[in-house]
This record gives structure tokens, C-alpha cells and sequence, in this order.
């Protein structure tokens, strides 16, 4: 999900710049992906694959995740699964 969130926002959003970051506490683990491109719209597109796949495999997981304009410009994708949560490998 992390590449696909990265090569997503690259491509599609015009970024220059994605920082990605893992952070995995007591309470849960958070994969955030934020780039400095255009922007997602307000009206997160319905079509193509993308989004709806990476939406999948976090509830696959059984984690959420949001998409979201980031500040002042670009997107943010945030995937968080709580450590009771995480499937057995």
C-alpha cells in the first residue's frame, strides 16, 4: 500500500516532494504518505482502481484509511491499524 499511495500521488498529483512516514506505538501503527502536488479534489474521484484497492487492503487488515487535502497544498494518506488488530502472517 505504501508504494502504490507514493507512486499515486507522484504521478497523479504532480508532486516534486512525498514524505513518508512509519510510526508504531503501544496503541497503534500510522503509515502516513504526504506529498506537495495539486491536490486531491474535494470530490475523491469514483473511478479507476487505485483508491478503491488501496481502501481494500486496509480493511483487509483491518485498519482505516483517509485521503485528504494536506496544508497548504498536496494530498495526505494515512493508513492506521491498531497492533490488536494486525492479521497473523
Amino acid at each position: 500500500p505504501a508504494w502504490k499511495g507514493a507512486n499515486s500521488l507522484e504521478l497523479l498529483r504532480k508532486a516534486t516532494r512525498i514524505v513518508i512516514v512509519l510510526n508504531d506505538t503501544n496503541s497503534r501503527i500510522t503509515l502516513r504518505i504526504k506529498d506537495n502536488g495539486s491536490g486531491i479534489s474535494d470530490k475523491i474521484p469514483q473511478k479507476g482502481m487505485g483508491l478503491r484497492l488501496m481502501k481494500y487492503r486496509a480493511k483487509a487488515i483491518r485498519g482505516t484509511l483517509d485521503i485528504e487535502r494536506a496544508s497548504p497544498c498536496g494530498t495526505q494518506v494515512t493508513c492506521t491499524v491498531e497492533p490488536g488488530d494486525r492479521v497473523a502472517s
